[in-house]
């Protein structure tokens, strides 16, 4: 369990604060503090190195991940990760139409405590992230490329509501499938609701105002928005 867990988005469809580039795509820096010891875990790099170390400049931010993830085999989440070496590294789903079952699978994340790894076994294999803090579980997800409910919500109702939810929805504002499944997991306990990448600006704005119950300094989520758990 760690004491203290922060977010920087690197990398995003839409800006929270200027002077910042933005893509199709998603990078979110974490940092996990417990005790002394800091450990940083880069989540999918964008589709873009060129916008990556732009971006990073722009926030005054490094890249010395201890761990690297990549949440999705496709180039808007991979293609920075490639061209600046990352990859060979990285922790990876299954290439798409490898799986022949649904459901999900958990494994632990080597060398880094209270970190897993939640695959959802679908079509196209995608890859969360769950983090134990202090304040209960952060499930970081990169796409929802089938949508939140399709991807990740047979793992939710098995495991329970986490803290926070962060990441790629798949979500439009007429979305009633995901919007009643996220009203849910407000309704269960998940205060905190950061809708990013795939996520329609209208539908980040109605998700911020009606479900996410957590203080934040910024309208409307996107790159540069920075988030701490503590």
């Amino acid at each position: 369990m760690y004491d203290e867990v922060s977010l920087t988005v690197l990398v995003d469809d839409m800006p929270s604060v200027e002077g910042v580039a933005t893509a199709h795509g998603l990078s979110i820096l974490l940092r996990l503090r417990s005790g002394t010891t800091t450990r940083e875990i880069l989540f999918d790099g964008g589709p873009s190195a060129r916008i990556l170390r732009w971006n990073l400049e722009a926030l005054g931010e490094k890249l010395a991940p201890d761990v690297v993830v990549g949440s999705l085999m496709h180039y808007h989440h991979l293609g920075a990760l490639a061209r600046l070496g990352l990859l060979k590294r990285a922790l990876l789903p299954p290439p798409p139409l490898s799986i022949r079952r649904r459901g999900f699978l958990l494994r632990s994340v080597p060398g880094v405590p209270g970190v897993r790894l939640l695959l959802a076994l679908n079509p196209w294999p995608e890859q969360a992230l769950l983090v134990e803090s202090r304040l209960g579980e952060v499930l970081v997800v990169g796409c929802s490329v089938h949508g939140l409910y399709e991807t990740f919500g047979r793992a939710i109702s098995q495991l329970g509501a986490p803290f926070a939810v962060i990441g790629g929805l798949g979500l439009s504002s007429r979305d009633f499938v995901n919007l009643s499944f996220l009203r849910a997991l407000a309704r269960a306990g998940t205060r905190l609701l950061l809708p990013l990448h795939s996520t329609a600006w209208e539908a980040r704005r109605l998700v911020l105002e009606k479900y996410n119950k957590f203080p934040l300094d910024f309208e409307v989520p996107g790159v540069g928005c920075q988030v701490e758990l503590r």
